[in-house]
């Protein structure tokens, strides 16, 4: 078996362009600084069509009636939790469904949009509640219904 020269020549920097490609930095998260609300979060489409009528009546900014530095602002399929005007956390990926999909808060019931549910952590609210300007919300396992009002921002 012989090697052809010439072939390495080409060979060698089509396998090195290649190589290179998957470099990627890492993001600088010590010195970022704390996001807030005005910053701008993108609708995230991922394939998710909303037909709700219940989905299309949550997308707003609502404020809890028991602590009013928490908010909870519903973009697109994006839940965001906001204290103080901060946002807190993560920004949780949701769906209204009929039923809970999630393990550790299966419903035994069915109801016509009446659960939002974050799948990425584990979450199932019941929807008691939904309003032009009133939303209730019951964790799964938990029992407490926790309530808001809509503010406009």
């Amino acid at each position: 078996m012989t090697i052809n020269t010439p072939h390495l020549f080409y060979f060698i920097p089509v396998l090195l362009l290649f190589s290179c490609g998957n470099i990627t930095e890492k993001p600088d998260t010590e010195n970022k600084p704390q996001e807030t609300v005005e910053d701008s979060i993108p609708y995230q489409q991922n394939d998710f069509v909303a037909h709700s009528k219940n989905f299309k009546l949550l997308q707003g900014t609502w404020q809890s009636l028991d602590d009013p530095k928490s908010k909870i602002l519903f973009e697109g399929n994006l839940k965001i939790d906001i204290y103080d005007d901060i946002v807190s956390g993560e920004k949780y990926q949701f769906t209204v469904a009929d039923k809970c999909t999630n393990t550790s808060a299966k419903a035994k019931r069915t109801e016509k949009d009446r659960y939002l549910v974050i799948s990425e952590f584990d979450q199932c609210f019941y929807i008691s509640k939904l309003e032009n300007d009133t939303l209730g919300l019951s964790l799964l396992g938990r029992g407490n219904t926790l309530r808001f009002r809509r503010i406009e921002e």
